[in-house]
């Protein structure tokens, strides 16, 4: 019987009334925020005969609330505290000594931020009404940013339990979160502001690079509305070579390094026209997560114009080079010119041990054409030798020069004494058997003579050694009766 009066105490949580000696009593029972149970007993009919005053909150012989962790008041109806725990009076920074029976929580909060030195800022009064009228938890601000949270039990008698909690930490917490949030907002509110209104086309992509977001800017630059190209592969838009410039940024996604790549490409407008632009990639860092999510953010901007000029540019740029490495008169190779690439293919014979052919060529009694004819006969005597050179000449790695006055140069990289005997000769029949006549009735037959150094390996002889050699077959060559040639093969 005893054990079944001791549970049914500890299961109750409803106050309850009953007769004790003559005495009708009513108990509430409150569980702590530490576990434990505070009750509060009641004498429904106080016994006024001994002269005896009803017990109150502020006249406990044993401060049961001090046992409590967190703060804890008990606060009458006419919102005067009447009991209050040492915790309490730590949280809300109450001077020792000081009691606060029969001051209110409103007062006690004021003396809080007076004693600081401040004022409670504007708009956050809590208690313009009885502090038993708020529903529900509520909270204080205190001074330095502190803040309490109160929670009110009521009890029979019209007085109610108030806790009080520190939740200084959870509130910073809730206010660096909203200002996260409210900074993440901002922050996508102005990154899709430049994005809408950037004269670029901005184009987000998954991995697969399936287009998930388009910049208004496409319409003007490329006559499609986003909606065209969003859902869509951005490879039916880009040329092949673009095509093959992003698979590297691609395969780069799962990298670290080589985040950013920027080139030239063409894309395909709404009118099946093309336009260069050029695409600056970005890869976001880490691992797409789903299909759809973002890999890379790429901007185009329009670069026709440029791409224009540049290629203007090089055409100049190409012409103009040409004209310095080409003899003006006969459209060959100039002296300067012939010089860089034999130094080029002699290196290339050294290093791969391949045979080498040079040719001088001097026409026959040519100051005899100027003296008779004119310089103007005479040097379309010369174009016409050029020409017949040229038509000489086998293979594009081939090279004839003017090397000076009506002297040429021609070099065969490659090329065995049989191959460079065949031409020697072909160049010397041509210009014997070349109709003079049509450049003038009175021209003589114009002949040549050529001088050639044959190097089998070009470690056996200098560059200099092989235009002493071919000079020297050259003069053998006029000296034996011009229209002819003379070789020298180095051993």
């Amino acid at each position: 019987m005893i054990g079944e009066a001791i549970n049914r105490n500890r299961s109750l949580s409803r106050p309850f009334t009953f007769l004790h000696r003559g005495r009708r009593l009513r108990v509430t029972s409150l569980i702590t925020p530490s576990g434990g149970r505070l009750r509060v007993w009641q004498d429904l009919e106080p016994d006024t005969r001994k002269g005896e005053a009803a017990p109150s909150w502020d006249t406990f012989p044993i401060d049961l609330l001090d046992h409590i962790a967190d703060g804890a008041t008990v606060i009458d109806q006419d919102d005067k505290i009447v009991a209050a725990n040492r915790e309490f009076h730590v949280l809300y920074d109450v001077p020792q000594g000081r009691s606060v029976i029969g001051r209110s929580l409103a007062q006690v909060v004021a003396e809080a931020w007076a004693g600081a030195g401040e004022r409670p800022p504007a708009g956050r009064s809590l208690f313009a009404g009885s502090v038993h009228a708020m529903v529900g938890p509520f909270e204080v601000e205190l001074p330095d940013g502190q803040w309490r949270r109160v929670s009110a039990r009521p009890l029979a008698s019209g007085s109610g339990y108030f806790s009080h909690a520190d939740i200084t930490v959870l509130k910073r917490q809730q206010y660096d979160l909203l200002v996260a949030e409210r900074r993440a907002r901002e922050g996508e509110y102005k990154y899709r502001l430049l994005a809408e209104n950037a004269s670029d086309v901005i184009i987000a992509m998954s991995a697969d690079l399936r287009i998930q977001f388009v910049s208004p800017a496409v319409r003007r630059v490329l006559g499609w509305g986003p909606e065209d190209l969003t859902g869509a592969d951005l490879t039916q838009f880009i040329d092949a070579d673009g095509r093959a410039a992003f698979l590297p940024a691609r395969s780069r996604a799962d990298q670290a390094r080589d985040r950013h790549a920027t080139f030239t490409c063409q894309m395909r407008t709404a009118s099946d026209a093309w336009v260069w632009m050029e695409a600056s990639v970005g890869l976001l860092p880490g691992e797409a997560a789903g299909d759809h999510a973002i890999a890379m953010v790429c901007s185009f901007r329009d670069v026709t114009e440029r791409v224009r000029a540049e290629r203007a540019l090089k055409l100049a740029h190409d012409e103009l080079s040409s004209m310095a490495a080409t003899d003006a008169l006969t459209g060959l190779a100039n002296r300067r010119r012939f010089d860089a690439v034999f130094e080029m293919e002699w290196r290339r014979a050294l290093r791969d041990l391949r045979p080498l052919a040079l040719m001088l060529i001097d026409v026959d009694h040519f100051k005899a054409v100027n003296d008779g004819h004119g310089h103007v006969i005479g040097d379309e005597c010369l174009r016409r030798v050029a020409h017949l050179l040229r038509a000489s000449m086998r293979r594009p790695g081939d090279l004839a020069a003017r090397y000076g006055g009506e002297e040429f140069a021609v070099l065969l990289p490659d090329t065995p004494s049989a191959g460079t005997l065949a031409v020697v000769e072909k160049i010397r029949s041509a210009v014997e058997t070349e109709d003079w006549d049509r450049i003038h009735p009175d021209l003589p037959r114009l002949t040549v003579s050529i001088g050639v150094c044959c190097a089998p390996r070009a470690t056996a002889v200098s560059m200099g050694e092989m235009i002493r050699c071919a000079d020297e077959a050259l003069y053998r060559a006029k000296n034996g009766g011009r229209n002819r040639f003379d070789i020298h093969e180095i051993a």
